[in-house]
């Protein structure tokens, strides 16, 4: 097959790990197919540029990206879109589009009407969990989940959610995988101070204020040990939480190290104890799953996608914004860390998240389709 994979949205230098997984999918797929990775880019001139990673070949054009605003804009936006997937099809056409998220499944939605190729869309966005779809993006979005040869959904709640509302009979549930070549045991020793680790842009949905206060608690029980808690990641609510780590004293504790490359993550991880997920809304969570694929204990809050591989075995569960849940769930695990085994931690999410695990199953989904379109024509 030839697939041509559209993201609403893409990482960059200021956030390298903002949507990564959508890119690290594309690349699976292109261990078997060939694959492009099709995106727009902000710019203020209508500049390409395309390469090679591996099998895959990306390919971005610059120019207006505001979709999220308004219909005329996302019009704007789906246009642009359409030119970069016509000039890419007339080269080679595609055999299937797809898109992640709305956004770009809109788009794949009107390049499938003017083209008749098939298109898949697999949905992330939190904002289908709360019900906080703006009322402008409902009619859009409800036409094309109808005429999507298939939705997926990354987690158990959200595929529910979905299903529920939109009525939907051609919907299925595959998670997000994890490279397990780079997210494993790395064998290398742990940081001299017990050491939590979180990884998330620093907006609301995140908790971080839940976690610094819980973070804060434990330091105040425990005065003669110096945990520290490494937060990777940027953003809105950066200033607010660097103002509480100073109010409350804790700059020798926690580290803000902004957002770090990918591949850097598996060694922090290694080095770190045990991974906190303190958010109040995810519809999977790929950095904690990471995280347990490296073998670390992780601590989550039950917000509607970590409760789906976050156990008893591998770490513990607490309620959304409660911050002594959370105090006493970090002061259990710093007490009884040795009893949680790396190997097993490992072993167990890899064998069911691993790229080579669910890659194929991408691939035989998007295969089934091709086939099925194939016979209709």
């Amino acid at each position: 097959m030839r697939i041509a994979v559209l993201p609403s949205w893409t990482f960059n230098k200021k956030t390298p790990v903002a949507g990564i997984y959508m890119y690290q999918q594309a690349k699976a797929l292109s261990d078997f197919h060939d694959v492009e990775f099709l995106f727009l880019k902000w710019g203020l001139f209508n500049k390409k540029s395309a390469f090679l990673d591996g099998n895959l070949k990306v390919v971005s054009r610059s120019g207006f990206w505001l979709p999220n605003r308004n219909m005329f804009l996302l019009s704007f936006w789906v246009e642009k879109y359409f030119l970069l997937f016509k000039e890419r099809h007339k080269a080679s056409p595609f055999s299937i589009i797809h898109a992640h998220d709305a956004l770009a499944g809109y788009a794949a939605y009107i390049i499938s009407v003017r083209t008749g190729i098939p298109f898949v869309v697999t949905i992330h966005n939190t904002q289908f969990l709360d019900d906080q779809i703006p009322k402008w993006r409902e009619k859009y979005i409800s036409l094309m989940f109808k005429n999507a040869n298939s939705v997926i959904a990354v987690g158990n709640k959200l595929f529910e959610k979905i299903k529920i509302k939109y009525k939907l009979e051609n919907i299925t549930q595959l998670p997000n995988f994890i490279d397990g070549e780079l997210f494993k045991p790395l064998g290398i020793g742990k940081n001299d101070h017990f050491t939590f680790v979180s990884v998330g842009s620093l907006h609301r949905n995140k908790g971080y204020d839940i976690l610094l206060e819980a973070f804060g608690l434990l330091c105040i029980q425990y005065p003669k040990e110096s945990f520290k808690l490494i937060v990777i990641g940027d953003g809105k609510e950066r200033r607010k939480l660097e103002s509480f780590i100073k109010l409350t004293d804790l700059e020798e504790n926690v580290l803000m190290l902004g957002w770090e490359n990918n591949n850097k993550l598996p060694q922090i991880f290694n080095q770190s104890h045990v991974y906190i997920s303190s958010s109040r809304l995810e519809t999977f969570g790929i950095s904690p799953l990471e995280a347990l694929a490296c073998g670390m204990p992780v601590i989550s809050t039950i917000s509607g996608g970590p409760e789906q591989f976050v156990n008893a075995q591998n770490g513990l569960l607490v309620e959304k914004e409660n911050v002594f849940e959370l105090k006493d769930a970090m002061d259990f695990l710093y007490h009884n860390f040795n009893n949680y085994s790396v190997d097993d931690i490992s072993k167990n999410i890899l064998r069911i998240y691993d790229k080579k695990t669910i890659a194929p199953l991408l691939s035989d989904l998007l295969a089934n389709i091709v086939t099925e379109n194939n016979n209709l024509s």
